[in-house]
């Protein structure tokens, strides 16, 4: 819990003030596709960090983006879907090869994102280009929660 959602809450609160000096202030939680549907083989991630903690994350990104529009800070959110991490490629393939294989096909897209997929919608948050936008949940996983 202190590691997947209070660092998330103390950090942007103290980066408020800092922001807020600014003309263009914006924060990025990321979250997860977990917070949003039941993933198959994911109950110890789920446990960990999924449904409870995440969903937190997203609630806390509109409600900050409520609390702090007034002096411009726009808070928004990511919420990836699988994503093909150094940690997972390292961790997880390693010792289960077919995991890719099992969900990929369950991806309407096919495929697993890269990480500078998820990296991308980030910066587009940060950018000038996104100023109108702020208290949303961006889900970054290929279609998967349009199928669910």
């Amino acid at each position: 819990m202190s590691t997947n959602f209070e660092s998330v809450f103390h950090l942007s609160q103290l980066a408020h003030p800092l922001l807020k000096a600014t003309d263009a202030a914006a924060i990025v939680h990321i979250s997860s596709l977990g917070s949003l549907v039941a993933c198959p083989s994911s109950s110890l991630y789920a446990a960990t960090k999924g449904h409870h903690i995440s969903g937190a994350i997203n609630r806390l990104t509109r409600n900050f983006a409520f609390e702090w529009a007034e002096d411009g800070t726009r808070v928004n959110c990511i919420a990836p879907g699988y994503t093909l991490t150094q940690m997972l490629e390292s961790k997880y393939m390693s010792k289960n090869e077919e995991a890719v294989k099992i969900l990929s096909p369950r991806v309407p897209l096919k495929r697993m994102a890269k990480p500078l997929e998820v990296a991308t919608a980030v910066a587009f948050l940060c950018m000038r280009a996104s100023s109108y936008i702020t208290g949303q949940v961006i889900v970054v996983d290929g279609g998967v929660t349009m199928s669910s």
